[in-house]
């Protein structure tokens, strides 16, 4: 009896670890990155803060937050800001763990996103 209240007690510690080990991974933009002279911080709750001039030490920093959305399926990243309420569609062209490339289809100014963390 008591090898069975082991087992079935060793089986929940597992199963509970296997959820909290579940991250939901599938978005890449979750993280910080560069891109030039700024820093982004894409938080897994689609919210996101932009430091400028972050990499530059003795330049005035300031930041922008927002929302974003990657839609994979159609390739775009639109990013909404809280201060002035203005929001932009970008085209993303590449995505991987360390690197993200998009671009704004009107003008076709190009971003590079270096992953920091």
């Amino acid at each position: 009896m008591m090898k069975n209240k082991f087992l079935a007690f060793i089986c929940s510690i597992f199963v509970c670890l296997s959820f909290v080990s579940c991250e939901d991974n599938s978005n890449p933009f979750v993280g910080v990155w560069k891109e030039g002279v700024s820093q982004w911080d894409f938080k897994s709750s689609g919210a996101f803060v932009r430091t400028a001039n972050y990499y530059i030490s003795d330049a005035k920093k300031w930041t922008d937050t927002g929302t974003y959305f990657y839609n994979e399926e159609e390739g775009t990243l639109t990013l909404s800001y809280d201060r002035t309420g203005n929001t932009y569609v970008r085209t993303v062209k590449y995505v991987s763990y360390s690197s993200i490339v998009y671009y704004d289809p009107s003008d076709m100014t190009v971003w590079n996103l270096t992953r920091v963390e």
